[in-house]
């Protein structure tokens, strides 16, 4: 669409079919992460279509199937020349959606992020994407409008060149943080890779310019052949991109430490008493787990001949997010197993036990937490105030947690979260949930007593409790943090 309008050369049947071409190849690939998405999210399609991965799917196939119809309208051929131009504007969008549901979309400055990849992006589909147009249009005999082609489509690419190479080190800049990373890190090894070959497409380019670009009024043979070699190593390039794609940037992983080796076990009984259950996710992260589900009879604690189990997972810190079902097969009397990506997002979760039994079916509600990385905790304990629990977070900044009066019976419990200067973060949405160390999880409601200071009110027995809190708008994202408190 770019050479037929900019570079004014003839919309030729030849181009249709070549964007025919591209575009058969955009959307399968576009279908391709939409089933992929859809299928890792282990959601029924009513609860995915209200989910960001529910509405980047629909927008790509939206997409795809406009920019689709204006290929078919250009067959055309007195309206072929303003169509392809319009479809060249909707590979443009289709990119934007792309990029929007990509590792720029969660930079630290999205909206730059996004527009220099955005940028990059459509840098090489006009660098790329119009030099294999070009070539398509310039077979047979040389001639002086073909040459002026050339020199056109020469100065255009110049400026795609200088836009994917200043837009590339941004992101890459900005993705991978620290030369350690780079030379550390699969993503930043591709990187290298990726820079290494777009090196040899600037010297195939430069040929071009310099040597075949000043010749073309004379012969065009020089320029196709290094052209032709310049999109397939473009190719190889674009592969190695969408390896990017799937591995984690190090500069939003680094620092990061991974998740204690502690599995998340959750317990609770049916409203009518009649069974137990315990629930244990391994490794208890946020992502894949394997879920092993034993259920009891309520009073004299021996397995229940149930003969199927599922579970229903709803994260209850982050809005937006649908809930998602799992199937646990059974592999003995009473007990149940499977494995899925059903806690994919790190927070708090309500996830609903279903099991039918001898005496018809039964709804067990529980309560999780998925494990985080390790956290320093200081305690500061004084004779007559309650002890402060200390939690230092990653990057800076601290939460401060007491539980008041901190006896058995009923308490507060205090939140309060710091910025590394030492003021109160501006939240005002947070979760929390307190884990008894031989009890079903317990939901608990907080108040808003200042931006950042939560308090929320509950009864506590004896002994060691666990609490999670997730506070979901502070300036740096979602913080979750896990404190264990005593209680005497």
């Amino acid at each position: 669409g770019f050479v037929v309008v900019a570079i004014r050369r003839p919309a030729s049947a030849e181009l249709l079919r070549l964007a025919g071409a591209g575009w058969v190849s955009a959307t399968a690939g576009a279908l391709g992460v939409v089933a992929l998405q859809w299928s890792d999210a282990g959601a029924d399609l009513g609860t995915i279509l209200g989910t960001s991965i529910g509405l980047s799917g629909i927008a790509r196939v939206i997409a795809a199937a406009v920019t689709g119809a204006l290929v078919v309208a250009a067959v055309q051929p007195a309206r072929r020349r303003p169509l392809l131009g319009l479809v060249a504007i909707g590979a443009a969008f289709s990119m934007a959606i792309d990029v929007l549901a990509g590792h720029a979309a969660a930079g630290s400055v999205p909206l730059i992020d996004v527009a220099a990849q955005w940028l990059h992006v459509l840098g090489v589909g006009l660098w790329i994407g119009g030099l294999a147009a070009l070539l398509v249009s310039l077979r047979g005999e040389v001639s002086e409008e073909k040459a002026r082609a050339v020199r056109q489509f020469s100065g255009w690419a110049t400026v795609a060149l200088i836009a994917v190479v200043a837009t590339g080190v941004m992101r890459a800049i900005a993705e991978v943080g620290t030369f350690e990373a780079l030379v550390a890190s699969d993503f930043g090894l591709v990187v290298i890779a990726k820079t290494i070959l777009l090196l040899f497409l600037l010297v195939l380019g430069a040929a071009n310019r310099f040597v075949n670009v000043p010749a073309a009024i004379r012969q065009l043979r020089g320029l196709r052949r290094v052209g032709t070699a310049e999109v397939a190593l473009a190719t190889v390039v674009l592969v190695l991109s969408a390896v990017l794609v799937n591995l984690a940037p190090p500069a939003s992983s680094a620092g990061q430490q991974p998740p204690v080796n502690r599995p998340v076990i959750a317990v609770g009984s049916d409203f009518g008493t009649s069974v137990r259950v315990r629930l244990v996710a391994t490794p208890g992260a946020a992502g894949f787990n394997d879920f092993a589900l034993a259920v009891t009879d309520f009073d004299s604690g021996r397995p229940v001949d149930a003969a199927t189990a599922a579970l229903r997972f709803d994260v209850v810190s982050t809005v937006g997010v649908g809930p998602s079902t799992l199937d646990l097969p059974r592999t003995g009397p009473g007990t149940f197993a499977a494995s899925g990506g059903n806690l994919s997002i790190d927070g708090i979760w309500k996830i609903v036990a279903t099991v039918a039994g001898p005496n018809g079916s039964v709804e067990v509600p529980l309560l999780a937490a998925t494990v985080i990385p390790t956290q320093p905790v200081q305690s500061n304990a004084a004779p007559g105030v309650p002890t402060i629990y200390s939690i230092a977070l990653e990057g800076g900044g601290s939460v401060q947690v007491y539980l008041d009066p901190g006896t058995p019976g009923p308490n507060d419990f205090h939140a309060t979260f710091f910025d590394p200067a030492g003021a109160e973060l501006p939240s005002t949405v947070a979760t929390m949930a307190l884990f008894p160390s031989s009890a079903s999880g317990e939901l608990l409601s907080p108040r808003l007593l200042a931006p950042g200071h939560f308090v929320a009110s509950t009864e506590v027995n004896a002994g060691e409790v666990g609490l999670d809190i997730v506070a979901a708008d502070t300036p740096s994202g979602p913080i979750h943090i896990h404190v264990t408190i005593s209680v005497q």
